[in-house]
């Protein structure tokens, strides 16, 4: 079962899966303190049994089952890959932080295929890679993009985007909208994603929630939520299931919401196609 951790950069919080092969890429300006999450990241590695190498050029986590190992910019190219290979031969599903900071452009494409080597030696293992804005140029930004599968970006005085890097075409891109157009989106559609998520199996309310940000990036309140639920659960859309571990309620679709959820994504995407063809498709024009 994926455990869900909390990432906090400053005001923000972010929740994903720490699960055998993900990889995070974990991009910062230089005002952002990243102490505290690269301390939650690896404490839920260490209590899901995995153990951590932490791999920074100034001083490491002191926290029971992280292995540190200082390595500055200068060592990368003749160090950094026979410390990851030694550490991971040893933990194959172990997991790895690794602080990149401001790398010297000479050494960013190595680092990429560095990178490229092990991900594909050590298929199960976990990375969080962390990498300065500043280092992160269009050439360098595709290339570590390319073997990622989780992109979270946090720059001081703004909101922080967490995005799933996505595959077209075969290359892999990043789906990026504003924190303001996600949150609008969720909350005009709340019903249908709700709607959508229950169709594939029952769930806790925290559960939604949890689901909710995977796919969005937004965080819904349970203030937001329960009555939603509670609403849906009187129109006969949600019935309450019995579950032995007494963690609260369980809500499974009935064949009634079933059938709602049809309706109503059939609705948005006439809606959508109405909209497109109005603005003649959609590109703008300059």
């Amino acid at each position: 079962m994926a455990r869900f951790i909390s990432l906090p950069v400053g005001r923000r919080l972010f929740l994903f899966a720490v699960v055998k092969g993900e990889r995070v890429l974990f991009i910062t300006d230089s005002g952002v303190e990243k102490r505290e999450a690269t301390r939650a990241f690896a404490t839920a590695c260490t209590e899901s049994g995995k153990r951590v190498l932490h791999i920074s050029p100034e001083e490491g986590l002191r926290l029971e089952g992280v292995i540190h190992r200082r390595i500055g910019a200068e060592e990368l190219a003749g160090e950094l890959e026979g410390v990851l290979v030694e550490f991971l031969t040893h933990h194959q599903a172990g997991a790895t932080i690794l602080e990149l900071n401001s790398l010297p452009p000479p050494l960013r494409p190595h680092a990429v295929q560095l990178l490229e080597r092990v991900y594909s030696s050590f298929p199960e293992a976990a990375f969080l890679t962390c990498l300065d804005a500043a280092s992160a140029d269009p050439e360098t930004l595709q290339g570590f993009l390319r073997l990622h599968t989780l992109l979270v970006v946090s720059s001081e005085g703004t909101k922080s985007i967490a995005s799933p890097v996505v595959v077209k075409g075969g290359k892999r891109d990043v789906e990026v909208v504003s924190a303001e157009v996600a949150e609008g989106v969720v909350k005009k559609y709340l019903d249908v994603l709700v709607l959508s998520i229950l169709s594939q199996r029952p769930m806790h309310g925290y559960n939604i929630i949890k689901e909710i940000f995977r796919r969005s990036g937004v965080l819904v309140s349970q203030g937001m939520l329960y009555p939603l639920l509670h609403s849906m659960e009187r129109q006969g859309l949600l019935r309450p299931v019995v579950e032995r571990s007494g963690r609260g309620k369980v809500y499974a679709l009935t064949e009634e919401g079933r059938a709602e959820a049809k309706a109503k994504l059939r609705e948005d995407e006439t809606t959508l196609s109405y909209l497109l063809s109005l603005t003649g498709g959609s590109s703008i024009s300059p």
